[in-house]
């Protein structure tokens, strides 16, 4: 969708479900704020909200493109009496705390984006947070690094979640949400919708597997 040249891109989250993200929509729509774009005026994200978002964005796409670091140091640049901890508060209660911390990290690391002692506090702390900036900073100047798929497990997602019961629900939502190619297999009844996830495992772990070994034996005993 493009407006007046500009993309638009109509979500109804902020991060895929596989991810699990909790966060609190309502109060963020509540939160917003008036915004002029374009001659007219809208309603915006709170500077608060906007870097959660930010933050969250960034990470969920492993900070593998330097636009998403740019973002959220100008938000950082534009808006210097942020309260950071609200911010944090914020993110702790959403369960993104790292992936803020790991963002403002990543901006100060990029571009020296000055950040505010409770934020290098919280940074300086973080073993694992430091580990994922020096891995997503070296990534961006040693790319392009194609986004992993949100259907596969990978330890940069697990890792970048502080909360264990947050990386279990990602595993979990990871490993069970079906895709179209599970939807195609089978046009399940509604009454029979539930059963997809497990169709899911039982084609990607069992099925597919079999399937890929059987044609590698006939492929060497072919040669």
């Amino acid at each position: 969708l493009v407006i007046n040249r500009l993309p638009v891109e109509p979500h109804w989250q902020f991060a895929q479900r596989t991810l699990h993200a909790a966060m609190d929509i309502d109060g963020m729509l509540a939160r917003a704020v008036p915004l002029e774009l374009g001659g007219h005026q809208i309603r915006s994200l709170s500077p608060v909200d906007s870097v959660l978002a930010a933050a969250l964005h960034g990470s969920k796409d492993q900070w593998l493109s330097l636009r998403a670091v740019t973002d959220l140091a100008e938000l950082l640049c534009v808006h210097p009496d942020l309260d950071w901890p609200v911010l944090l508060h914020r993110a702790k209660a959403s369960g993104i705390h790292r992936m803020v911390l790991l963002g403002a990290a990543l901006t100060q690391r990029v571009l020296d984006v000055p950040l505010p002692d409770i934020a290098a506090r919280g940074i300086a702390a973080d073993a694992t947070c430091q580990r994922l900036a020096a891995r997503a900073h070296a990534a961006l100047f040693t790319g392009p690094h194609p986004i992993p798929s949100i259907f596969v497990l990978n330890r940069f997602r697990w890792q970048m979640r502080e909360r264990l019961p947050d990386r279990v629900a990602y595993a979990a939502r990871t490993l069970l949400t079906p895709r179209v190619q599970h939807f195609g297999i089978i046009d399940l009844p509604d009454t029979l919708r539930f059963l997809y996830p497990l169709l899911k495992v039982g084609h990607d772990f069992i099925a597919l597997p079999l399937w890929r070994a059987t044609r590698r034996t006939v492929g060497k005993s072919a040669a």
